[in-house]
């Protein structure tokens, strides 16, 4: 496990940046998956027949990632460029969904002026309120990236309802990722989503005790074995 990919450690001060969070999406592709090529991006030409206005860092993500769908649309999904929309208000530029349309996450109108402006999502009927979901679309997409890995990794346990102690417990095993806080789609309950890492092992923690919802990835079985001997009749 000493040996496996150290998401803390590539991940560095954080994403400040665009230009950062690009540095880490390809360190953490490289180390956990498979490094990225030329043709992982979207073309300029498929960009450029978007039919709506692309935000600078948008174009960006999908140059970068936008074929990978290993990394974009596992479990909820980038939607391809020409597959943008304004939502029902005209206000909003949707470029996510998740995987049954129980969510979607966008771009303000008015902040489309902002080179990396903030992600806004909204969930059940399409006539919500769309709510503050990250400051920045790079964010947004080191997020997608994380999660869509995490879902797609072959070795993966889920737990439920953790006490305070037990989530106390498996906590003291990892480290955080540097790497803000932000609201679970599903709900308050839900809320705020954290990462955690440590060598070989990606960790999410979906809400607070007592409870909270714990998902685990390892690179190989036994990578899980850090946090699943905490869990006994959790998972």
């Amino acid at each position: 496990m000493l040996a496996g990919f150290d998401a803390v450690a590539a991940m560095g001060d954080g994403a400040s940046d665009a230009g950062k969070a690009w540095v880490f999406v390809r360190r953490f592709v490289e180390g956990w998956a498979a490094p990225l090529e030329d043709r992982d991006g979207v073309s300029r030409e498929a960009l450029g027949a978007a039919g709506v206005p692309l935000p600078q860092v948008l174009g960006e993500m999908y140059r970068l990632i936008g074929r990978r769908d290993d990394l974009t649309r596992r479990q909820d999904f980038l939607l391809r460029p020409g597959e943008c929309h304004w939502d029902e208000t005209g206000e909003v530029l949707v470029f996510r969904r998740e995987n049954q349309s129980c969510a979607h996450w966008g771009i303000r109108r008015d902040d489309l002026r902002w080179a990396d402006p903030p992600v806004v999502y909204q969930t059940g009927p399409t006539d919500r309120a769309w709510l503050p979901f990250l400051d920045r679309v790079s964010l947004a997409a080191v997020e997608m990236v994380l999660s869509e890995s995490l879902f797609g990794t072959k070795h993966i346990l889920s737990a439920g309802d953790l006490t305070a102690d037990v989530l106390a417990g498996v906590l003291t095993r990892l480290r955080p990722l540097p790497f803000p806080e932000y609201p679970m789609w599903a709900g308050e309950t839900v809320s705020p989503v954290r990462w955690y890492a440590a060598p070989g092992l990606l960790v999410r923690i979906d809400g607070p005790a007592p409870r909270a919802w714990l998902w685990a990835a390892g690179q190989c079985e036994e990578d899980l074995g850090l946090v699943s001997g905490v869990l006994p009749g959790y998972w």
